[in-house]
């Protein structure tokens, strides 16, 4: 089992990259192999992720038992998961873009597909528009990184 995160290039760095690659770090983290998927070379990365391999969307073998991850609004970038069979899971950070890039003449309860959401309001969107029941992966806060000092702030 491997898990496929596919990777928009974007001419900046987003915060919807940022999570996908903290997801992919925790899964790294907890002993699965894990890749940071990229159309043409080899795209942007944050300095914490240096152990998730990359590979390029034309080398990616995906089989059934694999993983393969991507955000919403990137219709296009399911059919490698489709194609082969393998867990296609569309990862909802911002209900807005669930339906932006769906062609007309198709509906996701069509396609093999399974959602996560970022947070409770993404998944209830998902479940009342979909009626699909979406499990929430809250993007993680590295407390190396990122800490908050108790101490009373004083009010000028």
């Amino acid at each position: 089992m491997k898990f496929y995160f596919f990777i928009p290039s974007l001419r900046r760095v987003s915060g919807g990259v940022i999570v996908l690659y903290r997801l992919a770090y925790f899964l790294k983290q907890a002993g699965y192999e894990v890749y940071a998927v990229h159309r043409g070379a080899r795209g942007w990365r944050p300095w914490w992720a240096k152990d998730i391999l990359s590979v390029v969307w034309d080398r990616v073998k995906l089989h059934k038992k694999d993983f393969w991850i991507v955000p919403e609004g990137w219709f296009n970038a399911l059919l490698p998961g489709l194609q082969s069979n393998a867990k296609t899971i569309v990862y909802c950070q911002n209900w807005a873009y669930l339906f932006s890039a769906l062609p007309s003449n198709c509906k996701w309860q069509d396609l093999d597909v399974d959602f996560w959401a970022v947070s409770q309001p993404v998944a209830w969107f998902i479940e009342h528009t979909l009626g699909i029941k979406t499990p929430i992966l809250r993007p993680g806060i590295d407390l190396n990184l990122f800490s908050f000092n108790f101490k009373k702030i004083k009010k000028k």
